[in-house]
């Protein structure tokens, strides 16, 4: 699911994208990551051996983590500049707590089994 858009997949696959956290962690990670550093800015007439090449945004003829992270958007859509930390960690925490539940009650559920005695 996150280099890959889930329109994109087939639907035996998709099931990965929803039981997986992945792509929850990749774009809180890269959010996180690119909102606060900056880049020495590209010149598209010069540089063409760049994938994405981000012209400078700020004053100080840099190019904000931000931008970068909007044209990476472009390549991967899962990525954006809207700061879904706090919704993703809550998904991904649902998730390890869905997923606890259900070994919690596999468990009870073969000891229940284990400890039953079966008269002869």
């Amino acid at each position: 699911g996150f280099l890959i858009p889930q329109q994109d997949m087939y639907w035996p696959f998709e099931l990965f994208y929803y039981i997986m956290p992945y792509s929850y962690y990749v774009r809180s990670f890269m959010y996180n990551y690119f909102s606060n550093i900056s880049f020495e800015a590209c010149d598209p007439t010069v540089t063409f051996d760049q994938a994405v090449c981000v012209p400078a945004d700020q004053r100080d003829g840099t190019t904000s983590g931000l931008a970068v992270l909007e044209s990476f958007s472009s390549v991967f859509p899962l990525l954006s500049t809207k700061d879904e930390s706090a919704k993703d960690v809550g998904i991904i925490l649902a998730m390890a707590f869905l997923y606890k539940s259900f070994y919690i009650i596999g468990v009870v559920f073969r000891t229940g089994q284990a400890s039953k005695i079966v008269p002869n």
